[in-house]
């Protein structure tokens, strides 16, 4: 039979269940107003829960509620519509790791694109560039991040790399996310204790009476689906700290007794 688990052991069950990794795999950036998935380097939508089914199913409910709870409250926007980080600022924590681009030279324009041919024709359409011995290029080379990897939205910025170093380093846990762990740790006892009952009151039914008169009656079939649980609390003998009920017990009691005397009287 399990056994319910000891509170000291939440942290083991909690790290289990991935509730440090769910709540440090997601960041904030109040700047931008924006919530950063870790795991897939980019900005969430608005639509958290959403996300955490599609692409973190093995989170446990519990968990989900958590991360949820944790960024619920603070401002957000959909990525495109987010401001993006001044020029040449370090690389954002938490997205894909700066990748090589180009950004067009043309006057006031800004283009950026990491792929050279469709940088070369933007600068051939838009600003009527030929390959010269003069200009051989009409951009220049950076290092760029995006909040968002969705095709069409992918704003790229540029980002300040230094040499051999192209990722922003991680901050260690704050006393925020420990707070969230212990919610989470509280909670999985509480679950843990609640499945136990479950499990006995499940082994307490088993094996189910095959008579004749349970098959007649059909009581097996109507109760498979019903909360065990419920059912046990109902169907047990009165506590000691409720004399109403015991009251009700002992009268219905003496009131069947009275019935078979009756019957008994009837069939002499």
């Amino acid at each position: 039979m399990e056994s319910i688990m000891n509170p000291q052991d939440g942290l083991k069950e909690a790290a289990a269940q991935g509730g440090l990794a769910a709540l440090t795999n997601f960041i904030y950036l109040q700047q931008h107003r924006l919530v950063i998935c870790r795991e897939h380097g980019y900005a969430v939508g608005l639509d958290l829960k959403r996300h955490m089914k599609d692409h973190h199913p093995r989170y446990t409910r519990i968990v989900q509620q958590a991360v949820f709870a944790r960024f619920q409250s603070l401002s957000r926007i959909e990525p495109h519509k987010a401001v993006l980080p001044r020029a040449d600022d370090p690389p954002i924590e938490g997205l894909l790791p700066p990748q090589k681009a180009f950004k067009c030279s043309g006057a006031e324009c800004g283009h950026i694109s990491i792929s050279r041919d469709v940088i070369m024709s933007h600068s051939r359409l838009d600003h009527n560039w030929k390959h010269t011995k003069d200009t051989p290029t009409h951009w220049a080379e950076l290092f760029v991040q995006s909040f968002s990897q969705t095709p069409g939205k992918q704003r790229w910025f540029a980002v300040s790399v230094e040499e051999g170093r192209t990722t922003a380093v991680a901050a260690p846990v704050s006393a925020d996310i420990m707070a969230d762990m212990e919610e989470i740790k509280s909670k999985a006892v509480v679950f843990r204790a609640k499945e136990k009952r479950k499990m006995d009151v499940l082994a307490g039914l088993h094996p189910t009476d095959k008579t004749g008169w349970w098959k007649r009656t059909q009581w097996v079939a109507h109760l498979e689906n019903s909360n065990l649980q419920h059912l046990a609390h109902a169907a047990r003998l009165p506590g000691a700290d409720e004399p109403a009920l015991k009251v009700v017990a002992d009268a219905v009691d003496e009131l069947i007794e009275d019935c078979f005397r009756i019957l008994a009287r009837w069939a002499a």
